[in-house]
């Protein structure tokens, strides 16, 4: 019996209507399935909550579609109805080959020409950004449960299994640092359908699993610090025409999204530099959430520009960028990690926008921030609960106020080597506990210094400014 309570499987397909029937085989089990597809295999070894299955606009070209109750495009349709037929025709598909289960489609975007047909993206975006891009926004799940994912790359083809492998990955673990889950991540893919006379009888094709991995929490928010890195600033959107001439939907989105990103700057810091008191002062003040992201996703792959000069030319006149969207979720998932922390651990309060935080909660916190410096942080506190440091000592002889040294940190290299507890930016107390703060009158520039000090790291990881 499992012990992840949600199961989820996920299915990037290609052209479902030109497939050939086969048995598939699980390699790690004897259960065999008849079918054309080995997505009923997993269907039916899994029992999954949840199957998502992914497919390209361009079958929108393919005229078998009409047989399962979709429309082909011809220049005069609605695109957005067209899109609705496409789902509708992939859920029947997928009823009749697949089975009863809880299931949901999404219509990626896709570019090239089919049936006489062709699609075009706006400039800078390439077709894997663009279809990943969808598949993470599809996978964004508020749960309280441990989630087991399922990824079948059997069926497919061109960009689209590595575009969906990087989105799925990006999404567990930002889906376990967001919900404080753990992740199993699991890929399967049989071996290819053989090119030989269907005289020669139906084949049989093995499916194997081809890659696991567990993700906790603390695990998946240090990865994130670097996928929240490839980008300075975040623009999710790409045009083919003046966002003036869109609606404000996105527009609204991108605004607030930008905003989150800044924010989880000293977040993210505090986690990759294991800065405790960093962790739960910018936590603490820092806004999650967004609404709406995956209903506008579906609303903007509608908006699109269909010519009809000799041939149709579907031109889409907004798509999403991966890397951005990643980038945003990640900075989301940081902060939402911090409140969750912020959650279990007990020992501190909040003056005037100020954590006051105990020696004990700094070490509770570090059960979170398990990055590269861990071991000079957990010195830090040391240093602090045996009076090894002249503020520490100061504290001990004036009990029960508020000490501190003149002027603010301004170092980026001292706030890294005591793990944000310089001293010239915090205050202690001792009563019968220890107590931290940052000085009110240095926070600004304690937020500076500490959201800086990844700004080399930035210059390493970020990708291509588009």
């Amino acid at each position: 019996m499992s012990q992840f309570p949600v199961r989820i499987l996920i299915a990037p397909w290609g052209n479902p209507f030109s497939w050939r029937e086969a048995i598939y085989r699980l390699s790690e089990s004897d259960r065999r399935v008849k079918g054309v597809t080995s997505t009923s295999l997993l269907a039916k070894e899994l029992s999954p909550d949840l199957i998502i299955v992914s497919v390209p606009e361009t079958l929108l070209s393919v005229r078998k579609l009409e047989e399962y109750g979709g429309k082909i495009i011809s220049g005069n349709e609605d695109y957005k109805e067209l899109i609705y037929g496409l789902k509708l025709a992939i859920e029947r598909f997928f009823r009749e080959n697949v089975g009863e289960f809880r299931m949901k489609v999404v219509v990626a975007p896709n570019v090239g020409e089919y049936g006489g047909i062709r699609w075009i993206l706006p400039e800078r975006i390439s077709p894997d950004s663009a279809y990943a891009a969808y598949i993470l926004a599809s996978l964004i799940l508020n749960t309280e449960e441990d989630v087991e994912i399922h990824l079948d790359t059997t069926h497919g083809v061109n960009f689209m299994p590595l575009a969906v492998y990087r989105a799925v990955l990006a999404a567990s673990r930002i889906i376990s640092a967001m919900n404080n889950v753990r992740i199993k991540f699991s890929q399967y893919n049989s071996t290819p359908y053989p090119a030989h006379d269907r005289a020669e009888g139906i084949p049989e094709l093995e499916v194997f699993k081809v890659k696991e991995e567990f993700i906790t929490p603390v695990k998946a928010a240090q990865r994130l610090v670097y996928s929240y890195l490839s980008r300075d600033e975040i623009r999710i959107f790409r045009y083919a025409i003046s966002s003036r001439d869109l609606g404000d939907s996105h527009k609204i989105l991108e605004e607030r999204a930008r905003k989150l990103h800044r924010e989880a700057g000293p977040v993210a810091s505090s986690v990759h530099y294991s800065m405790p008191l960093a962790f739960l002062q910018f936590s603490e003040i820092a806004e999650g959430g967004i609404d709406g992201l995956e209903e506008l996703m579906e609303e903007i792959i509608s908006c699109v520009e269909v010519k009809r000069e000799g041939r149709i030319t579907v031109k889409h006149m907004i798509l999403p960028s991966y890397e951005d969207l990643k980038s945003f979720l990640s900075a989301l998932s940081l902060i939402s990690y911090g409140k969750n922390c912020i959650s279990s651990i007990d020992g501190m309060r909040v003056e005037e926008g100020i954590v006051e935080a105990r020696i004990d909660a700094l070490s509770k916190a570090m059960e979170y921030l398990k990055g590269p410096l861990a071991e000079v942080a957990k010195n830090e506190i040391y240093s602090f609960r045996e009076h090894l440091n002249e503020l520490a000592e100061e504290a001990l002889k004036r009990k029960g106020e508020w000490v501190s040294m003149d002027g603010c940190e301004e170092s980026r290299r001292i706030m890294i080597a005591h793990a944000g507890l310089a001293k010239r930016a915090i205050e202690l107390k001792i009563d019968e506990n220890i107590w931290f703060r940052y000085k009110k009158e240095c926070l600004q520039r304690t937020e500076d210094v500490i959201r800086g000090i990844l700004n080399d790291t930035r210059q390493m990881v970020k990708g291509e400014e588009w």
